[in-house]
């Protein structure tokens, strides 16, 4: 018995943070930064959110888990072009987004001290979407319009995903930090930022 209550305590002190106890998934919620999202030098670092659900497999004790993800960054800059008409320079209003999802597969890493520790890759499919709006420039008397200095481009890719994170846990949730870089190979033609990097904070409730 003596064994037992001096055993008790040091599996509580050993016990790794992970999901929110006795469940075998969670719902994962973060936000932050693109810390990569400069596209046409554009040194902004914009917007990312990151939303989906985890579940653990191979059991309880199982380091491996799925996610099932959505994804929606935004960037946005303002820059003076030259328009091709001959009417000089316009104010243009630029704006990138990228929303998507895919699946990543998670690796819980051996706990250090109250912080667990995890890599995680995957791969998913996102739609770029590039908009340049310039001012209104008058037509008439009474009138004007908005001169799009450039088309829109929408360019659906494949994304590949790896990154790290680290989580502790509080109750019934687990608030994280988490790190990636995206890879979009399928935007080589447009001549546009071909990696982002998404730094996040959230949780696991």
């Amino acid at each position: 018995i003596a064994l037992a209550a001096l055993a008790a305590p040091a599996h509580a002190q050993t016990e790794p943070p992970a999901d929110p106890p006795s469940r075998p998934g969670a719902f994962v919620l973060s936000a932050g930064t693109d810390a990569l999202g400069r596209d046409f030098g554009d040194a902004a670092p914009g917007l990312a959110a990151h939303a989906g659900y985890e579940r653990r497999i191979g059991g309880a004790g199982s380091p491996f888990a799925i996610r099932v993800a959505g994804d929606w960054w935004r960037t946005g800059r303002s820059f003076t072009g030259d328009l091709l008409d001959g009417r000089g320079p316009l104010d243009v209003r630029r704006t990138t987004t990228l929303v998507g999802g895919g699946v990543l597969g998670v690796l819980r890493l051996p706990a250090v001290g109250a912080v667990r520790p995890y890599a995680l890759a995957g791969v998913g499919v996102l739609q770029y979407a590039n908009r340049n709006e310039g001012d209104l420039v008058p037509t008439g008397t009474n009138t004007a319009s908005r001169i799009v200095y450039l088309p829109p481009v929408r360019v659906n890719t494949v994304a590949y995903t790896a990154g790290l994170g680290a989580s502790a846990r509080f109750g019934a949730v687990s608030p994280f930090v988490e790190a990636r870089l995206t890879m979009l190979p399928g935007l080589g033609g447009l001549g546009v930022q071909q990696v982002r990097a998404p730094l996040t904070f959230g949780v696991r409730f």
